[in-house]
């Protein structure tokens, strides 16, 4: 999110300002950008899909970024897309995780058969 006069994106396309102004159209009607025409506040859609926050300060400081816009619509449309990436990325690791979590079958004493082949040694062998 960011502000973006007509005249500042003008001039730095080259473009005319009728030639700005409709592919500015064209991109929020393909629902590729919003746009807030009032504050001049451009957002890329689905941005925080691809790009979710690293760490919980990182979060941190995107939200307090998104609560100094002028644009409400833009914040609430960007918060909305933030809270759903976060729910994508949050069931993501769910699902790495529990991937990574074999359960082991049988007794606990019995984790001979849960280790691979070539890290198993003689002492692990059944006593009988």
């Amino acid at each position: 999110m960011t502000r973006l006069p007509d005249s500042y994106a003008c001039g730095d396309l080259q473009w005319q300002q009728d030639r700005y102004l409709k592919a500015r159209k064209q991109l929020v009607g393909a629902d590729l950008i919003h746009f807030d025409e009032e504050n001049h506040v451009v957002m890329i859609c689905r941005w925080f899909k691809h790009n979710p926050p690293m760490n919980e300060k990182h979060l941190i400081g995107i939200e307090c970024i998104l609560e100094r816009l002028t644009s409400t619509s833009i914040r609430e449309a960007a918060l909305g897309e933030l809270n759903k990436a976060m729910e994508s990325s949050e069931a993501e690791r769910v699902v790495k995780a529990q991937r990574k979590l074999k359960p082991i079958q049988g007794p606990v004493d019995s984790l001979q058969g849960a280790m691979p082949e070539r890290l198993q040694t003689p002492f692990m062998a059944k006593r009988r």
